[in-house]
C-alpha cells in the first residue's frame, strides 16, 4: 500500500497524555506474599498450664514389669523412680500403702503434693492393715490427700 493517507491511519501516534494524568510507571508493583495459613485440620494449639507445664498429680508405682504388686522394693529403687517423674508433676498418687510408705515420704520431701491411697481387697487382715498404714502415714503429716481404694466395689 502506497497511499501515504492509508498507512497515517494506520499507523497513528499515540496520543500525548493531559497534564491531568500521571504518567505510566515502568518500576514493577511490590509483590504482596500472604502469610501462610495452617491447613483447616491442623490442630489446636497445646495450652501450658500455669504450673510450669507440669501434671498438677500423677497416678504413681514405684513397680515395673517383672515387679508384683505385693512386691516390696528398697527405699533406694522407690526414691530413684519418683525421681524419673519429679520434674513432669507436681504430685504422685499411690494406689497402696503397703509399699508406698516411702513412695510418699520421699515425694513429700521433694515438694510434691501427695495423694495416698489403701488398697482394699478379700485378704484376711490386709484391708485393716491398709487403713492402718494410711492412717500413720497421715499423722506424719505427709499425706494431703487419702484415698481408700474403690477397688473392691468391681469384685463379685
Amino acid at each position: 500500500v502506497s497511499d501515504p493517507l492509508f498507512i497515517d491511519t494506520i499507523f497513528e501516534p499515540p496520543p500525548t497524555p493531559s497534564p491531568a494524568v500521571a504518567p505510566i510507571s515502568t518500576t514493577p508493583a511490590p509483590v504482596v506474599t500472604p502469610a501462610p495459613q495452617p491447613p483447616a485440620s491442623t490442630p489446636a494449639p497445646i495450652v501450658v498450664p500455669p504450673n510450669n507445664g507440669k501434671l498438677d498429680i500423677l497416678d504413681f508405682t514405684p513397680h515395673l514389669a517383672g515387679d508384683t504388686p505385693f512386691s516390696i522394693l528398697p527405699d533406694e529403687t522407690v526414691r530413684a523412680r519418683v525421681d524419673l517423674v519429679a520434674p513432669y508433676t507436681n504430685g504422685i498418687r499411690t494406689f497402696a500403702c503397703y509399699n508406698g510408705l516411702e513412695t510418699i515420704r520421699y515425694a513429700k520431701s521433694l515438694g510434691m503434693t501427695t495423694a495416698a491411697g489403701a488398697w482394699m481387697d478379700n485378704r484376711p487382715g490386709a484391708s485393716q492393715a491398709e487403713l492402718n498404714c494410711l492412717v500413720n502415714l497421715a499423722k506424719e503429716g505427709v499425706v494431703d490427700l487419702a484415698v481408700v481404694g474403690s477397688e473392691v466395689l468391681t469384685w463379685n
